[in-house]
């Protein structure tokens, strides 16, 4: 039996959701149009675990991400949610980078992949904080070696968090999903042109602040900049507290910072003017005075 939020309360619904389920499973089958397809699908998705929004991102291998279709709520513009996601943030984004750094599959929620102190990131408060969601459940799907697809359901705070139920649903249903993107995969390949490549975002990260800061330093910035706390950061590098605090105090000083929010802001901005001809640290062309 599935639940249905009512006024803040979750109420119970009739078996006749599963039914409505497998008569939506028809229907996406039966289209020809993949992208009506993927449409009916993400529809039936949200209806059977009742999220807020849903946001299907693309990672071709070496290029551009992109987004082929998301439900954002109605106050929300893609300028402020998806765009700045596309042009460089995602690199921070645990479940991208659990996906790419781990080659996890499956249906995770944030607590899975969020590492600790991810709450007080500045990625954290640009995405969940000052959108006002509070949790959000992924497929992660591989396509091969050639391919990443996330789909994201969004719940605010106004909604429950995603639950042990909610999962186990989203689980039984991930072979059917993974099916129906990778039939969607194939006719967008076959219709569209490649996108610009943008590897050369990850090789910004990878070489961020190289240019200024030592190996150690670079470390403990990459790993600031997913979001993780000191402590996470000392437990990851396999050194003490103490030593990532006073890395931090020599990275803040050397790059004329004062907090990891603007840490966040300045990875960004370098990202952002960052081209594949630059010096492989980015922030040696952003602050270089020619620009």
């Amino acid at each position: 039996m599935f639940d249905e939020l009512t006024n803040g309360v979750l109420m119970p619904v009739p078996d006749i959701t599963f039914a409505q389920w497998n008569q939506a499973l028809v229907g996406i089958l039966d289209e020809e149009d993949r992208n009506q397809g993927l449409k009916q699908l993400i529809g039936a998705l949200e209806a059977l675990v009742r999220v807020s929004a849903t946001t299907f991102i693309v990672f071709p291998q070496g290029e551009r991400p992109f987004v082929p279709y998301h439900t954002l709520r109605p106050h929300e513009d893609p300028a402020v949610q998806i765009d700045p996601y596309l042009n460089g943030s995602y690199l921070l984004d645990p479940y991208y980078r659990t996906a790419m750094d781990q080659g996890s599959s499956g249906v995770y929620t944030l607590k899975d992949v969020a590492p600790h102190g991810f709450k007080q990131s500045e990625f954290y408060q640009q995405y969940y904080g000052r959108t006002g969601y509070s949790d959000e459940a992924c497929f992660m799907i591989h396509e091969g070696d050639q391919c990443l697809y996330i789909l994201s359901l969004g719940r605010t705070l106004e909604e429950p968090r995603f639950k042990s139920a909610d999962k186990e649903m989203l689980e039984a249903v991930y072979p059917f999903v993974a099916r129906e993107l990778h039939r969607w995969h194939q006719q967008e390949m076959e219709s569209s042109p490649n996108q610009m490549l943008h590897s050369h975002l990850e090789r910004a990260l990878e070489n961020f602040g190289t240019s200024l800061l030592t190996q150690r330093e670079c470390d403990v910035v990459h790993l600031m900049l997913r979001g993780h706390s000191s402590k996470s950061a000392a437990l990851r590098l396999q050194i003490s507290l103490d030593t990532v605090k006073h890395h931090r105090k020599n990275i803040y000083t050397k790059l004329d910072i004062a907090s990891q929010i603007e840490l966040f802001h300045l990875f960004m901005n370098a990202l952002s003017n960052a081209s594949p001809g630059d010096p492989p640290d980015p922030l040696e062309a952003y602050l270089s005075p020619a620009r």
